[in-house]
């Protein structure tokens, strides 16, 4: 059987004589599962992101770039920034400072703009790591490619909107009573007829 290991080696003075310390560490199962789980994000469009507070260091998962449609993750917040659309960039900014202002945890959606120029929506959840002085340390998430809901949510509020002007402006009159017999909708046409308003 194959395994995967890492391998340290350390330089280190014994008694006055220099030694090489070898350390082998077995990672197979550690391996296997960054691949389901780096498989289960790329299936629900599910990718994680990490943000050192301290040190500036930013981390995404490979899906999290695909996501985003880039090789690398931003180098800093103004560069996390330049990928926000700039119609959602002054909020995405707000809701970040209150979060790391109140430690509360992200939860917001907005849209990025890839590098191709296609505008996507995500969702975005986050939860701010504090140190023992209250002071935010880490920002760590997930964003999910919500783009196909809202398109869905688009076409069906525009089919929903072509029904009802039909509805309303029709020569019939239409009536829609509710199971308790209260009406529940009523043309201009159903009214008119019946001399009400």
């Amino acid at each position: 059987e194959v395994r995967d290991a890492v391998m340290s080696v350390f330089l280190i003075d014994i008694a006055g004589e220099p030694c090489m310390l070898t350390a082998i560490t077995d990672i197979t199962d550690e391996l296997a599962t960054q691949r389901l789980l780096e498989e289960a994000q790329r299936i629900g469009h599910v990718g994680s992101w990490t943000v050192d507070l301290r040190r500036g260091g930013v981390r995404w998962s490979d899906e999290a770039k695909r996501i985003f449609g880039h090789a690398h993750p931003p180098r800093d917040p103004a560069d996390f920034l330049t990928r926000v659309d700039p119609e959602d960039r002054a909020r995405v900014e707000h809701n970040i400072e209150r979060a790391l202002r109140d430690g509360q945890p992200l939860a917001h959606e907005y849209r990025i703009v890839r590098p191709d120029g296609e505008r996507r929506w995500v969702f975005v959840r986050a939860d701010v790591e504090r140190d023992h002085t209250g002071r935010p340390t880490r920002l760590t998430g997930s964003l999910q490619d919500i783009t196909e809901r809202h398109e869905a949510d688009a076409r069906l509020a525009a089919s929903e909107q072509r029904h009802r002007r039909i509805v309303e402006t029709s020569a019939q009159g239409i009536v829609m009573v509710a199971a308790d017999g209260i009406i529940a909708f009523a043309n201009a046409r159903i009214a008119a007829l019946l001399g009400t308003t």
